[in-house]
């Protein structure tokens, strides 16, 4: 390596800064070249290379995989059939299943499937065909599923329902997911405290605000809602800045006994500050304070609602008094006013400026 970096010659006419440079560059790419031609893999004299991957059709010793079901070997055996399209949703085969299930639907087999005794029961069948159907997007399927329960006489349990609920939402069908959750309730099912919390989700996702709101009070009679269904609420009612509502939500927490935290409290200030009540917002701040679950944003959340509706006064003396509560101002506190054809802006510039310390000097 040496002697090829001996032999590079750099003409005379370039600058010796240029020159040093080059120089470098030439020792780098020689001494990257030599560690790679070290590094590089090779085979051993007489060592055997791996054979390629051959086919099942290449590999006489191995024998081919089974074909496929076909309905036309499962038509007259329907516990074969339950079994077959259970096996092929728990391997993934979405595609085989729809395609079973949709011939088997309008042949006589179907009305054989609930009496059919096989590994899995015609339950399992019917919730392989829509958990096989919400994976492939085939939504209008699931309707034909529970309407095929009913005519066939197949046991329209609880767990089939909420199974289907969940799919759906988790794959953001909500709309799909509230019309199974009525579909239950038309059989007279009451649902469990978990799925009327994903009820009230899927509602405020497919921007059913008032349903949701009245599913809320009704089912809120049967179980204490969880936190993370007020949140749910709080922020639906925040985007639609529903503050009146807010606030009933907020005193039906503290009488059920659901203590809310500083995340909760945010969002429904956020939420009633949207609404143009920050009167009411700075009411219910101040009631919040000896709960100790006030932080620096929900502060400067109400302190914006004042300034927005003209109450700058208020504003600026709520910041003041912050330090006093145990919450000190922050940069955002002090810029709510800096932008502001108040008379606190450039009082407001002044501490934004003192908290940022002196400039340093020869930058």
């Amino acid at each position: 390596m040496a002697a090829m970096i001996a032999d590079f010659v750099i003409p005379e006419a370039v600058p010796e800064c240029v020159r040093d440079i080059l120089f470098e560059v030439v020792v780098i790419l020689v001494t990257t070249g030599v560690v790679w031609m070290f590094r590089w893999p090779r085979t051993p004299a007489g060592a055997a290379v791996a054979p390629a991957k051959m086919d099942y059709m290449e590999r006489p010793d191995r024998p081919a995989p089974p074909p496929p079901a076909t309905f036309e070997a499962l038509q007259q055996d329907p516990a074969a059939l339950i079994d077959t399209v259970c096996d092929l949703s728990k391997k993934r085969h979405p595609v085989a299943v729809l395609d079973l299930f949709r011939q088997a639907r309008v042949h006589p087999v179907a009305r054989e499937i609930p009496q059919a005794t096989g590994r899995h029961s015609a339950e399992e069948y019917y919730q392989a065909v829509a958990s096989s159907a919400v994976r492939l997007n085939k939504i209008a399927l699931i309707p034909m599923v529970f309407q095929d329960m009913r005519a066939t006489g197949v046991p329209r349990r609880r767990s089939i329902f909420e199974a289907t609920m969940r799919l759906l939402g988790t794959n953001k069908q909500y709309a799909a997911a509230v019309g199974v959750y009525d579909e239950m309730l038309v059989d007279g099912i009451p649902p469990s405290e978990d799925a009327c919390s994903c009820m009230i989700a899927f509602l405020v996702q497919s921007g059913q605000l008032d349903r949701a709101l009245e599913e809320f009070a009704t089912r809120g009679k049967e179980f204490r809602p969880s936190i993370k269904a007020y949140m749910q609420m709080f922020k639906a009612l925040s985007q639609a800045g529903d503050g009146r509502n807010t606030l009933i939500l907020i005193k039906d927490m503290h009488t059920r006994g659901v203590s809310p935290d500083t995340i909760v409290m945010n969002v429904a200030l956020g939420a009633i500050v949207a609404s143009g009540e920050a009167r009411a917002a700075l009411e219910l701040l101040e009631a919040t304070r000896p709960s100790g679950l006030l932080d620096a944003i929900s502060y400067n959340t109400v302190i914006k609602g004042l300034i927005q509706t003209g109450e700058a006064d208020r504003a600026w003396a709520l910041a003041l008094g912050m330090a006093a509560h145990g919450v000190p101002p922050n940069k955002t506190t002090w810029m709510r006013f800096v932008n502001t054809r108040t008379l606190y802006a450039k009082d407001a510039l002044a501490r934004v400026q003192q908290e940022a310390g002196p400039e340093p000097r020869g930058g």
